[in-house]
């Protein structure tokens, strides 16, 4: 009753215009991108497409990115800290179920560093440090995280339909967890040679 009180509908209404889609280009060879900003330090970041989303890699995907490239015990701080890095950061991004994986790299350094930071972050991404203890730590950090996290109310519709657009069924926190426990170093070796390694 208010809302036929108070608003009034046009007489016609207009159509909605089409969704506009834009097609990402693959990408065959490297490519740099600079850009100029009045900065004392640099800011770098690295991407590079992977295959197509897959939900089954979710699990190891996300141990992986806590083990390689999430916070000040990660393999990233840990090789990195003595090469003078401000910042750095480096995780698999999932994406639609019927778009591509990125890898993604950051970092951030003084300008006269920048070449040995470089060379760093490159040598990372040939061969990976291995940790058993770091390993399941990261197993442990991911699945804490999957437990205590929370949907609030508001967002129930929103997280249900990014579920789906991510290939999910149910709940995608649910299915991790219950995947991690079983993921093995050997997986996640498996998980970076096939999909970030040289790359």
């Amino acid at each position: 009753k208010m809302l036929n009180k108070y608003y009034k509908m046009p007489r016609k209404m207009n159509k909605s215009s089409e969704e506009n889609t834009f097609d990402l280009i693959p990408v065959t060879e490297n490519r740099v991108f600079f850009l100029p900003y009045n900065l004392k330090k640099a800011r770098v970041m690295i991407y590079h497409r992977s295959e197509m989303n897959n939900v089954e890699l979710y699990p190891i995907a996300n141990v992986y990115n806590c083990y390689f490239g999430s916070g000040d015990s990660s393999v990233t701080h840990k090789e990195l800290k003595d090469k003078h890095f401000f910042a750095q950061s480096a995780f698999v991004l999932p994406t639609d179920k019927d778009a591509y994986m990125y890898n993604y790299d950051f970092f951030a350094t003084s300008v006269d560093n920048l070449l040995n930071a470089l060379a760093a972050m490159e040598e990372l991404n040939k061969e990976l440090p291995l940790s058993q203890t770091d390993f399941d730590r990261a197993k442990e950090v991911v699945k804490n995280k999957l437990a205590n996290s929370r949907i609030p109310q508001n967002v129930f519709l929103d997280v249900y339909f990014l579920n789906l657009k991510r290939g999910f069924e149910s709940d995608y926190r649910k299915l991790m967890y219950e995947a991690i426990d079983a993921l093995t170093l050997d997986d996640m070796v498996a998980f970076y040679t096939k999909f970030i390694q040289d790359k």
